[in-house]
């Protein structure tokens, strides 16, 4: 038995039947497979993660944090829902079924993922007929992004067919003797023990409070007019605002060698930042074609990874964020990624001062709780302007194939939650010399997200034409080159 961290937890506080706080993504396969197959590969493989087979223990009243227990009912069908993908039975039917299913909240009283295998993938382009695809979602409070990866890449292997060495792995958690789910009894008694500990927290918590204000303070004064924008002085858009329970999602596929082209010629410029830039001029062109776009540059939230080497293969979350200004009223985009750029580099020295764990391990988890179910009942995002626009994730992944045993991984796209305030996503994941963008949007909010989609696409064209021009000779030049030609070679021939 062990509880979850701070940071961890507050992803089941915030938990709404609006916004479930589950992440994970649709994997596309090729090769035709079967359920059974798709079944007996993840039972093997369940050794390998703890989140396969643990389950919620949360304690009474919600006075202390809630811990991770083994499940003594684990059933794996319980977990791998097999579905059929409906007519017209492309890209966009899967995309549809898929914002569906992922609008649905995890069961509390099972382990907090699923798996649905999704057969029927016949009309999807650049996918052979009766490939399938898997819709993976696990709960926030188990995972980020980071360790999501990792997850899967226990599912996955480099070469197919291929069978992993997982006997240790096996024999490490045959030597555990199965836990006794604790009685609502005792983890009270825990949760009073450690609620004597309160006041000290909330001396903390404020101790922690101020020492936040003046590291900000300071990085501002420090930094000038350069320091990143700061938390509620976002532009309100028509994506910020309450969400409904209905998502919509869909996504692009973009190639990593035509991003890498395009912040070759600029130093210290990484393929995140040309990544931010094509949103920002998607972002731009949609707000524009829908006669709303702010008088103010967008504010993007970047979470990042502050996982070190020694939590490389453990769970929960280990993340920070930073807040970065997008630029959207300039209007030249290799400007604009200029700015982003510099953005991003200030944000990245400020970014210490907004490391969420540092601050959530102070909070007791009652008044976690309490401000959670507050933010929402009171609908505080409609009174206020949004704390940044949206979030871009960007999860790094292998540019070489991976297998769902003989099964090859064609594409993937990320999915993320979207809560009252912020009612778009953006989860970026490269795979093998493609970056897949998914966007998980609400659907009373942005039912046109699929406009989005199409912008991100002739934003990168556009900022690829501009830093590396056609090369291609005009017809005209041509024609003229050949007539020369001709006239030199008629010249040239003795008479």
């Amino acid at each position: 038995m062990r509880q979850l961290s701070p940071l961890d937890a507050a992803f089941l506080y915030f938990e709404t039947p609006r916004s479930p706080m589950h992440i994970g993504g649709i994997y596309i396969f090729e090769g035709e497979y079967t359920y059974e197959q798709f079944l007996a590969h993840i039972t093997s493989r369940l050794d390998i993660a703890s989140v396969f087979t643990e389950r919620l223990a949360e304690v009474p009243l919600d006075i202390d944090l809630p811990y991770w227990v083994h499940d003594p009912n684990f059933d794996i069908e319980l977990h791998c829902p097999r579905t059929a993908l409906i007519a017209p039975h492309n890209l966009d039917a899967l995309m549809t079924m898929s914002a569906d299913i992922f609008a649905r909240p995890l069961d509390r009283t099972r382990p907090l993922w699923e798996a649905h295998f999704i057969e029927g993938l016949d009309k999807v382009r650049g996918v052979k007929k009766g490939s399938f695809a898997i819709l993976f979602k696990v709960h926030h409070a188990a995972i980020d992004g980071i360790s999501g990866e990792e997850i899967l890449a226990a599912l996955l292997d480099v070469e197919p067919g291929a069978v992993r060495e997982v006997k240790k792995a096996k024999r490490a958690n045959k030597a555990k003797k199965p836990e006794r789910v604790p009685y609502d009894l005792e983890l009270l008694g825990k949760g009073l023990l450690s609620a004597m500990q309160t006041r000290k927290q909330l001396i903390k918590f404020g101790q922690e409070t101020l020492k936040f204000i003046g590291k900000t303070g300071f990085q501002r004064i420090r930094q000038g007019k350069q320091s990143p924008p700061g938390l509620f002085s976002a532009p309100p858009t028509l994506f910020n605002d309450s969400i409904s329970p209905h998502k919509v999602f869909t996504g692009v596929q973009l190639p990593l060698k035509t991003i890498k082209e395009i912040k070759k010629p600029f130093v210290g410029v990484t393929v995140n930042d040309v990544i931010l830039a094509v949103v920002a001029g998607a972002l731009k062109k949609y707000l524009e074609a829908h006669d709303c776009y702010p008088e103010k540059s967008l504010t993007v939230m970047v979470p990042v990874s502050v996982r070190s080497r020694k939590q490389k293969n453990t769970l929960g979350n280990q993340v920070g964020s930073m807040l970065v200004s997008l630029d959207t009223l300039e209007s030249n985009p290799l400007e604009r990624l200029k700015a982003i750029h510099e953005n991003t580099q200030q944000a990245k020295a400020y970014q210490k001062a907004l490391h969420l764990e540092s601050m959530a391990q102070f909070v007791p988890s009652l008044l976690q709780t309490m401000v959670a179910r507050l933010y929402s009942r009171v609908r505080f995002s409609q009174k206020k302007k949004p704390a940044f626009n949206l979030v871009v994730t960007n999860v790094p992944g292998p540019q070489f194939p991976l297998y769902f045993d003989t099964a090859k991984l064609h594409s993937q796209y990320g999915m993320a939650p979207i809560v009252d305030g912020m009612g778009l996503m953006l989860v970026v994941m490269s795979y093998n010399g493609n970056v897949g963008i998914g966007i998980t949007a609400c659907r009373e909010l942005m039912p046109d997200a699929s406009l989005l989609a199409s912008y991100l696409e002739k934003e990168l064209k556009v900022l690829h034409g501009k830093v590396v021009p056609k090369t291609r000779t005009s017809k005209k030049s041509v024609s003229k080159k050949k007539a020369a030609t001709k006239t030199k070679t008629r010249v040239s021939k003795p008479k």
